[in-house]
């Protein structure tokens, strides 16, 4: 049975004040663009940022993979003793959302067949996207054409075989994910039988809770949507 990895792949992944760490998170988030419209930071500063990083985790998750910001990623994350889930960005094309998908997925197939850096050692997992489905369903059209409206799921399902079966034939078995909020595994519980482990956001702070209150409301959540 497959059951949600919060705790491996976003509840984990969520940094509240501590005032000592006696234990690693298990994950960070990490953000290598240079500002929220994009760039990447040079190799250096991120190889910085793993430096500080590594005392605190051992993994670090992105969201988007661009050939070069991505290897600097890997590269430096191997030479810090991280590990990194990879992640590609994707839309469910619409007429204002443009799917970047093949992009992002062409840049993964360079990094695959070019180097050597896409490994099952150093390479925790890859979500083909994240909470593409909730602003498709909850921000985009299918807020008023609902579950019926199969544009979304097919698409993002299509994202996660083209990938996994890529991924398949050049022996690298981490898991491919899918990665949303908990109410669409509820809105498509086919989800539960695609992924290779159910990923789910849940971001408290965003629903205005202190960090004292993130881990218990999470897991609320949780048990409101099984």
């Amino acid at each position: 049975m497959k059951v949600p990895s919060s705790l491996a792949i976003a509840a984990a992944f969520a940094a509240s004040s501590v005032a000592a760490l006696d234990a690693k998170f298990y994950g960070i988030n990490y953000d290598f663009r240079t500002s929220q419209w994009g760039g990447c930071k040079d190799f250096h500063t991120i190889a910085e940022d793993f430096n500080i990083l590594k005392e605190v985790t051992n993994n670090v998750r992105i969201y988007g993979t661009d050939f070069e910001c991505a290897k600097n990623v890997i590269e430096a994350a191997h030479n810090s003793g991280l590990k990194v889930w990879l992640g590609l960005w994707s839309e469910v094309g619409t007429a204002v959302a443009t799917d970047s998908f093949p992009s992002q997925n062409n840049a993964l197939k360079e990094l695959v067949n070019r180097t050597k850096l896409i490994n099952n050692d150093d390479i925790l997992g890859i979500q083909v996207s994240s909470e593409a489905l909730y602003r498709y369903y909850v921000l985009g059209p299918g807020k008023t054409t609902g579950s019926n409206d199969r544009h979304g799921i097919d698409t993002v399902l299509g994202h996660l075989k083209t990938v996994r079966s890529h991924l398949r034939d050049h022996n690298l078995t981490f898991p491919v994910v899918i990665s949303d909020i908990m109410d669409m595994y509820t809105k498509f519980p086919e989800l539960y039988d695609e992924v290779d482990v159910v990923a789910v956001n849940q971001f408290s702070f965003w629903e205005n809770k202190t960090a004292e209150e993130g881990a218990h409301f999470t897991f609320k959540r949780f048990q409101e949507q099984e």
